[in-house]
């Protein structure tokens, strides 16, 4: 299935769903980017979904632009940022490559949960790695399928194949620390958030 169309369905119930499963997850996510961000500093949030980190981050960054491709998903950030008066966030449809981002425009670039659904990751790294600024942090949590291989990784699979899901990578822990490190950047924390299936927090420095 089209990761759009698919997100795009998902999008009206995604937050009970995810914030039961994942709170805590979401949780550490946020804490450990907190870490690495301040209120001079201008972000942006991709595959930003329905504005689970990117409402709360927004509280520790001067701007956020917030993009995501599936349009049902931006709708529901957007009414949430409306509801807590919040100002400072830009929720777009849009994705990396669009070209209205500009080279070193950004302190900080954030992608969560959103690596392993993407087909050509060395091209979106390096796009990461254009739009930051000179020392810019890159902030990812990342699903590490390929670390454990159950029947609940295996029916994902099928369920891939079949096009009931949108397709996905079996990553693994060392897969996502060496592709990051191999396009120039510098890992500075790098830690393990979820214990059923393992999903990766790394801060990374340009």
């Amino acid at each position: 299935m089209e990761s759009k169309k698919f997100w795009n369905q998902l999008s009206s119930g995604y937050d009970k769903h995810a914030l039961h499963t994942y709170r805590q997850a979401y949780a550490d996510t946020i804490s450990k980017s907190e870490k690495y961000i301040n209120p001079n500093q201008i972000a942006m949030d991709i595959g930003c979904g329905s504005g689970i980190t990117t409402i709360e981050l927004s509280k520790s960054v001067k701007e956020i632009y917030a993009i995501d491709t599936a349009k049902k998903m931006i709708d529901v950030a957007a009414a949430k940022m409306k509801s807590a008066n919040i100002k400072n966030i830009h929720f777009e449809v849009s994705d990396i490559f669009d070209a209205r981002w500009a080279t070193g425009s950004f302190d900080v670039i954030m992608a969560f949960n959103i690596l392993c659904y993407i087909k050509d990751i060395d091209s979106f790294l390096s796009r990461v790695f254009e739009l930051l600024k000179l020392d810019g942090i890159f902030l990812s949590a990342t699903d590490c399928w390929g670390e454990k291989r159950n029947i609940i990784t295996y029916t994902q699979s099928l369920l891939c194949k079949a096009g009931v899901l949108p397709l996905m990578e079996n990553l693994k822990i060392h897969d996502v620390e060496a592709m990051i490190s191999k396009h120039g950047f510098h890992i500075l924390e790098s830690c393990n958030l979820y214990d059923k299936l393992p999903n990766l927090f790394i801060a990374a420095k340009k």
